[in-house]
């Protein structure tokens, strides 16, 4: 035959003899071997002076040498295998770390950071008799509660991804880098609308750090694991800004409109929509308001809604044609419009007592 086995050897036709292992005892002893024979071969020449032998071993041939030899790939692979480990393990401890700041949407859907009004009704439960608030004024609804216009358009205008992404989108964020670099404007930002969720519920700064926006990123993700998309939307924008102290488009829409926000129109929720980019800008009752820079939004946001396949061209154009400004109501002080004034008061004064006793006497805002 063209194989002589002789003992722990075999000799192949060619006359050349090969040993071979029978036990995994002897294959990993003739592996360790191998592996001091190569390292003495490789360490052959190496000075005695720790700095000469420190050099030596550093030298770009011998390195190269090394990581490209059978030792050099198991090696690699190790490091690579543990760096990735340890990356899982940061990674997992920097989610659970961040995790306690995630908002509550379900059990407090417009965020706990935010504040709010305190509305009082009646004993019937029906009629409002005033809204109190003090530095947000926000009336926090149900999804039902929103009108579809006002999702579509503040989808169009703020994340057209948002049903695709799973917290942060990419190529959104190079694609707002790259126009406005190229156009110089800033008509449609990196950040997603979860995002800018996680931002309006956390007490930061306007200080843009890296922890800052790492911790935002692993947020966003976890909104995205926790809550549903409509869940992520209804908590927008129940907290988005719409200009001065109102904020959630409840409050929006009764104080500009004087309507309930599942009463919006296509023209009022493009209006509504436009605004929280920059309210200083945007908002009618803003001292800066700039209506060139407004209208401008104001049709993007129409013709975003058509480019998404949420309204017509004809629709858009409809829209365009309706003076939205004309409509707008005058900005009421905090006790226009409250009812039985004396008993509401009275009311007030009795809530802070027993559930406020150390506010120094500030309505809403809790």
């Amino acid at each position: 035959g063209p194989l002589r086995r002789s003992g722990k050897y075999v000799t192949t036709r060619s006359g050349k003899a090969l040993k071979v292992n029978r036990t995994l005892g002897e294959r990993w002893v003739a592996l360790k071997d191998g592996k001091t024979r190569r390292r003495a071969e490789r360490m052959a020449g190496l000075p005695k002076s720790r700095l000469k032998r420190a050099l030596w071993r550093m030298h770009p041939k011998r390195l190269a040498a090394y990581w490209f030899s059978r030792d050099g790939a198991i090696m690699a692979l190790k490091v690579t295998g543990l760096g990735i480990l340890v990356f899982f393990i940061f990674t997992l401890g920097l989610f659970a770390y961040f995790r306690k700041d995630l908002p509550d949407l379900r059990g407090d859907i417009h965020g706990s950071k935010l504040g709010g009004s305190i509305s009082y009704y009646d004993r019937t439960g029906k009629n409002l008799l005033f809204q109190d608030y003090d530095a947000v004024k926000r009336v926090p609804v149900e999804s039902k509660e929103i009108s579809q216009y006002i999702k579509d358009a503040t989808i169009a205008v703020e994340d057209r991804e948002f049903y695709k992404h799973r917290g942060f989108d990419l190529s959104g964020i190079a694609r707002a880098a790259f126009t406005d670099i190229s156009t110089r404007s800033s008509r449609q930002g990196g950040s997603t609308i979860t995002q800018q969720l996680v931002k309006l519920t956390q007490d930061w700064s306007t200080e843009r750090t890296f922890t800052r926006k790492a911790k935002e990123l692993i947020l966003a993700v976890e909104l995205e694991r926790t809550y549903t998309k409509d869940e992520i939307l209804t908590g927008y924008l129940n907290a988005a800004p719409y200009g001065g102290v109102i904020y959630g488009v409840e409050s929006a829409a009764s104080d500009y409109f004087h309507k309930s926000a599942k009463d919006l129109t296509i023209d009022e929720s493009a209006f509504l929509a436009a605004i929280p980019k920059s309210p200083a800008i945007y908002s009618k009752y803003s001292p800066d308001f700039d209506r060139e820079a407004f209208l401008g939004r104001y049709y993007y946001a129409l013709d975003s809604m058509v480019e998404t396949g949420k309204i017509t061209k004809a629709e858009a154009e409809a829209a365009k044609k309706v003076d939205v400004l004309a409509k707008v109501q005058p900005q009421q002080t905090k006790y226009a419009g409250i009812k039985h004034p004396y008993f509401v008061l009275a009311a007030k004064r009795e809530l802070l007592r027993t559930r406020c006793p150390d506010n120094g006497g500030t309505g809403g805002g809790g």
